[in-house]
């Protein structure tokens, strides 16, 4: 089982659009984490991905995992937080958390996740006790999932309460597997009959688009997770399909980035990447960058069938090189093909 994690932005869900009109999604094996970071149900917003229900409405031939988007805000005091209101409330307050997940789970194709994170205010355990025995009754059937991030052991009052339905996700984040030895051992002596989940983000916030090659493999992204989780013993992984896990709203950079392309190859588990150093050349860059990217096609895509690969291949030959949005959505459709492409 493969849980790809997206924020509902414009960019990320114009990968899953893409994939599902190929058909590649849904498909079994595949279940999206959609992070909600804004959200508008006016009847007036143009913005598809904003509506709770027509996020319900996308979904309806499978179910979708979905959450609000939290974190530490300290981690992004140069972030406009007018903003991020919704992440702002969702990380601050615990309780509110629960009752807006109250909200998500009443949409039939949604399943909400209760995120347990070490840097923010969580409920407690008794809290979240008593919402899971109230969201049993309501939603009769319907799977509980929980997510943590620390020792597995301080929650074991919730997890031996869960059944075979539901899923519980263990998210390391950017920490090493090795690392993670111990936790593992206790979440395994739980015995957990909830279907596990190893959740992990391989791509570092920390390591900046200069610091990678200019041109060719990369072992700064460790994608080991994907195929270590089945030795471990959970029943899938999640990552960020190629993203870090962050937010860029407004982030003072002088306006300059190094412009990149990630390209996620299955048959090395490895991304290839392209990047040009000159950040002043900013999102032209990817100009720059893209003559050496098709002459790798033949070795990226020996058969044609990459969907961001044709995108790429299409537009290229009208001249453009696309901007850094249009390289988010193309790295997601790689690698979330890739995967429905080859399971494990």
């Amino acid at each position: 089982m493969y849980v790809p994690i997206l924020k509902n932005w414009d960019s990320e869900m114009k990968a899953l659009r893409m994939l599902k009109k190929a058909g590649i999604l849904p498909c079994e094996g595949i279940v999206p984490f959609i992070k909600i970071v804004e959200e508008d149900d006016a009847p007036t917003s143009r913005n598809w991905y904003k509506s709770i229900e027509k996020l319900n409405e996308f979904f309806a031939d499978k179910s979708a995992f979905v959450d609000y988007h939290r974190c530490n805000l300290e981690d992004y005091r140069q972030v406009d937080m007018g903003k991020i209101g919704r992440i702002r409330e969702m990380s601050a307050e615990g309780e509110h958390y629960l009752e807006a997940l109250n909200k998500l789970a009443d949409r039939e194709n949604l399943i909400p996740v209760i995120s347990i994170r070490s840097d923010v205010e969580n409920p407690s355990v008794e809290t979240i006790i008593s919402h899971m025995e109230e969201y049993r009754r309501r939603h009769p059937g319907k799977p509980f999932c929980l997510s943590i991030d620390t020792n597995p052991e301080n929650y074991s009052d919730i997890i031996e309460k869960m059944v075979e339905t539901d899923y519980l996700f263990f998210d390391i984040g950017e920490k090493a597997l090795p690392s993670q030895r111990i936790q593992l051992m206790r979440l395994k002596n739980l015995e957990p009959e909830a279907q596990t989940v190893l959740l992990n983000s391989p791509r570092k916030r920390a390591i900046k688009n200069k610091e990678y090659e200019t041109h060719g493999e990369t072992d700064l992204i460790d994608n080991s997770v994907r195929t270590e989780y089945q030795k471990l013993e959970f029943c899938g992984f999640g990552d960020f399909a190629g993203l870090r896990d962050d937010l860029k709203l407004n982030i003072k950079n002088g306006g300059f980035a190094n412009a990149s392309i990630f390209i996620y190859r299955n048959d090395i588990n490895k991304f290839h990447v392209y990047m040009n150093p000159d950040s002043s050349r900013k999102v032209m860059g990817l100009r720059d960058i893209s003559p050496l990217l098709q002459k790798d096609l033949p070795l990226l895509d020996p058969n044609g069938t990459c969907l961001a690969l044709r995108q790429f291949r299409e537009e290229w030959a009208k001249g453009n090189a696309g901007n850094f949005a249009t390289w988010v959505t193309r790295t997601v459709v790689r690698y979330i093909q890739q995967i429905a492409e080859n399971p494990h």
